[in-house]
């Protein structure tokens, strides 16, 4: 049996002073591998994002509420 695997791990940042350490770590119990990789990301709220959504009508908290489900939603499709 070939195994062939992929991690993922994002991290959204909230405030200025937040930190993420992300160590994505995979264990593989089978000689045969044919591929296994790992990415992370960490970065804060998009201030450009942020800027458009308030640029059309909503406020700093309303804009961020959007983003941050958007990211949520992200995750729980990847689960799916």
């Amino acid at each position: 049996m070939h195994a062939s695997t992929f991690l993922g791990a994002h991290a959204l940042l909230m405030q200025k002073d937040a930190l993420a350490q992300v160590i994505p770590a995979l264990e593989i119990e089978t000689a045969d591998v044919q591929r296994a990789g790992h990415a992370t990301t960490v970065s804060p709220l998009d201030e450009e994002q942020m800027f458009y959504l308030m640029s059309r009508g909503m406020n700093e908290d309303e804009a961020k509420q959007v983003l941050v489900e958007g990211f949520v939603q992200e995750v729980f499709n990847d689960l799916a």
